[in-house]
């Protein structure tokens, strides 16, 4: 492309494409060198890898990429509104957004635009409105919290609707908000409760009884030590099947079932009762292994005694 002096400089906006992927990773923009030669030359800036950010080597150091010319035009203030038009499209990374690596909205140079902080405080309160935690990223209070970045960012800055009530979203039991807001989470608690309301977490052992109950999912990953995922699938099997899915040597439900289960086992199990010498029920486990794990005898052990139908330690077993 040869210009003449008298003519405008034209610029560009580009950007890379990662190829195991193939989903873009990087908005940028550059002006057209007009007296080179070759694409490579002339939009230098995109085909460049120096001064680059370690966020942005960190992807190119796992795969090859491309580099795509999206729009130019001799009008800089049509070409920064692009670049922040195709970050805002694909979603900065580091904000839970997107995959982008970008660590600002872009649009620098463009009068009266100002770049946001590549640092954004995410303040995290409880459903009831207490607060409870400050991250410094949309990521690490996703990360602590075992939720979605995306989730935690679009809560976080979801904007009340003209005419309604000022309306907050929710996620594994929490709020998620910009500033810290002090007892005004509790205000908005109550234009939340009507509308929705976290699901307690009811646990019982493998024998039936009820053992504890969590105000949600993910106070019960928290105190389990799994992932909040696996509360939830186990929930949703256990609450539908004939067959109890265990996390942990506990069965979950959402709802509180008594203090006692009903237990109904998978056909390959046998049901193993614990009686005294004097043939007094004391106990029944839903298979030999788990009355061994809590008994503290070998499984062996008890299905010898059980075959045998001799006492063993003052105890008889007895299957259905």
């Amino acid at each position: 492309m040869n210009i003449n002096e008298n003519q405008k400089p034209v610029y560009y906006v580009y950007r890379h494409i990662r190829t195991d992927k193939n989903e873009p990773f990087y908005i940028g923009k550059g002006t057209v060198d007009t007296d080179a030669r070759g694409e490579k030359t002339q939009y230098w800036r995109a085909y460049d890898k120096s001064g680059r950010t370690d966020f942005w080597k960190r992807v190119i150091s796992k795969t090859s990429y491309e580099v795509e010319i999206l729009f130019q035009s001799e009008d800089l203030k049509l070409i920064l509104d692009k670049e922040s038009e195709f970050i805002k499209i694909y979603g900065r990374r580091d904000l839970g957004l997107g995959p982008l690596v970008n660590l600002t909205d872009g649009g620098e140079g463009n009068p009266g635009r100002q770049s946001p902080p590549n640092i954004v405080r995410v303040f995290a309160y409880k459903i009831d409105g207490t607060f409870y935690k400050e991250y410094k990223s949309f990521t690490d209070c996703a990360k602590d919290l075992d939720l979605n970045p995306k989730a935690v960012s679009e809560i976080a800055n979801r904007k009340d609707e003209p005419g309604k009530k000022p309306r907050q979203k929710s996620s594994g039991g929490f709020m998620f908000f910009l500033d810290f807001l002090g007892n005004q989470a509790k205000e908005m608690k109550k234009n939340t409760e009507s509308r929705r309301s976290v699901t307690p977490v009811f646990s019982y052992l493998r024998t039936g009884e009820f053992f504890k109950k969590y105000s949600s999912s993910v106070e019960a990953a928290k105190d389990i030590g799994v992932l909040r995922k696996t509360i939830t699938s186990a929930i949703r099997i256990n609450e539908s099947s004939e067959k109890f899915l265990h996390v942990k040597d506990l069965i979950l439900f959402n709802t509180y079932k008594g203090e006692k289960v009903e237990r109904i086992l998978p056909k390959s199990k046998i049901l193993i009762v614990q009686y005294d010498e004097n043939l007094n029920y004391i106990k029944e486990f839903p298979s030999s292994t788990s009355a061994g794990e809590l008994l503290g005898i070998n499984r062996r052990t008890i299905v010898k005694y059980l075959k045998s139908g001799l006492p063993f330690n003052g105890f008889i077993f007895k299957s259905n």
